[in-house]
Parts: structure tokens; C-alpha cells; sequence
């Protein structure tokens, strides 16, 4: 069962939704990267990092510990911001 803070995340696009230390992460679909989203909201996200893929986002939020930063060039990640 989707709780609602959940659900209003997916209505504005997030997918495999996922509490890292407290703070909502998803994947959003951009233009030409996959958005690993972080402090995710109703009002829109802290920050994020883009990777070339949806599959190396996927593969990146399912290790990710919400502490470590990745390293910009290795296993898809295209950028941070």
C-alpha cells in the first residue's frame, strides 16, 4: 500500500521511492539523464545526481547509504548538481 506522500511523489513522476536516513529518494526521468533525486517533497527535491541510464540510476539508489557522493564519470553518473 502507497501512502499518500508517497503517491503525491509519483504523480509528479518519481519512481522506486525509497527512505534513505529519513529523507525521500527517487528516480526521475529527465531530458537526457536519470535524476537520483534526494530530500524529495510535495514542492520538488534538495539535489541530485544524473546518470546516463535508468539502470545505472536504479543500480545507484539500491546501494546508495544517502551519505556517499558518486563519482562523477564512473558507473554512469553524468553529472551532479
Amino acid at each position: 500500500m502507497v501512502n499518500s506522500e508517497e503517491q503525491i511523489l509519483i504523480e509528479h513522476g518519481y519512481t522506486n521511492i525509497r527512505d534513505i536516513n529519513g529523507m525521500a529518494c527517487g528516480i526521475m526521468r529527465f531530458i537526457f539523464t536519470c535524476g537520483v533525486c534526494y530530500g524529495l517533497d510535495e514542492f520538488g527535491y534538495v539535489g541530485r545526481y544524473c546518470f546516463d541510464t535508468h539502470k545505472n540510476a536504479e543500480l545507484f539508489l539500491r546501494d546508495w547509504d544517502g551519505l556517499i557522493t558518486p563519482v562523477v564519470g564512473e558507473d554512469g553518473c553524468t553529472a551532479l548538481k
